[in-house]
Parts: structure tokens; C-alpha cells; sequence
């Protein structure tokens, strides 16, 4: 595209045309989910924009006092997730491309584990606010933590990394004030 018109040239219009025309028009918006927390690069340093904006809402407000129960930024950082999730599973599962498939299977598996560490990091929050057991759901929040931790891959930058931080220090501070 940029070849054939410099001058006209519009790099988020090619972009999403390419999403289109090698994916196919029914994996567009889970491959557009992928792709927008997968764009860094040397010539780009944005990475995962909605999601780390979505994070640091949902951080913000918890560190602001806000109750996690009807917090309407954690919510909307959950669905996300859950987005991101369903994409994940979209592209693995139903898209028609099996070159390009195959190709992301990689960073796909990481996005998804970065959504499972993110929605279990709020679960944990959520058992403990309402003094629930949060024994089991810390340890499969350390399970996704580990999983992202030692994956050979990258994928959204660390726009989860200060949540889950959270989470498990309020953990800490939880089983001070228990025993």
C-alpha cells in the first residue's frame, strides 16, 4: 500500500485490510484483538494499549480505596480479558488460515495466559473482599503467573504485571492480619 500511494498512505487502514485479507473476514476481530497487544516493535514501542489503560483504571481505583465488588473498572478490565480470551480460542480453533494459525499458536497461548493470570488476579480480590477462601485461587493465579513468567514468547508488554503485583501483596497483607 505504501508503495503504490506514499503520499495516501494510511498505516492503521493497510493494517487492518491485511487482518482481513489473510485471516479472513470472519477472524477479523479476534485477529484485531490479538493484534492490538501485539504491536511493539523497534519502530514501535506501544504495546497493548487497551489493556495496560484498562489495568492501570482498575489498579488506580483499587488504590484509591474503591471496593472490587461494583467496581465497574475492574469489570471492564475482566470482560476484556475475557475478550481477549475468546480471540485467543477464535483464532486457534476456527480460523481458516491454518499457515498463519500455526504461526501465532505461540504468542496466542501466552495472550491467554496473561488473560487467565488478569481474571484470576481479580477473582482473588473479589474471594477475599468477600471473605471467602482464597487459598486455591492464589495458587492458580501463581500457576498463570509462572506460565507468563516462563514462556519464550512476549506478548503485551507487562500491562498486567503492577495487577497481579497488587494482588499478591494484598495477599501478604491478608495473611498478616489472619494469623
Amino acid at each position: 500500500d505504501y508503495f503504490q500511494d506514499p503520499e495516501g498512505y494510511e498505516p492503521w487502514e493497510s493494517w487492518e485490510q491485511a487482518l482481513k485479507k489473510i485471516g479472513g473476514e470472519e477472524s477479523y476481530p479476534a485477529l484485531m484483538r490479538f493484534a492490538e497487544n501485539s504491536l511493539q516493535s523497534c519502530l514501535n514501542q506501544s504495546n497493548a494499549v487497551t489493556l495496560k489503560q484498562l489495568a492501570d483504571d482498575a489498579l488506580d481505583s483499587l488504590s484509591q480505596g474503591e471496593q472490587v465488588s461494583n467496581n465497574d473498572k475492574l469489570d471492564r478490565l475482566y470482560q476484556y480479558l475475557d475478550e481477549l480470551d475468546e480471540a485467543g480460542y477464535f483464532i486457534k480453533n476456527r480460523m481458516s488460515c491454518y499457515a498463519l494459525r500455526n504461526n501465532l499458536i505461540p504468542w496466542i497461548v501466552l495472550l491467554e495466559s496473561w488473560a487467565w493470570a488478569g481474571r484470576r488476579a481479580i477473582e482473588v480480590l473479589r474471594a477475599a473482599e468477600a471473605g471467602q477462601d482464597i487459598e486455591t485461587p492464589v495458587k492458580w493465579l501463581k500457576e498463570s503467573s509462572e506460565e507468563v513468567e516462563n514462556h519464550q514468547k512476549r506478548i503485551t508488554g507487562n500491562a498486567l504485571a503492577p495487577l497481579i503485583q497488587y494482588t499478591f501483596e494484598k495477599v501478604k497483607e491478608l495473611k498478616k492480619t489472619t494469623t
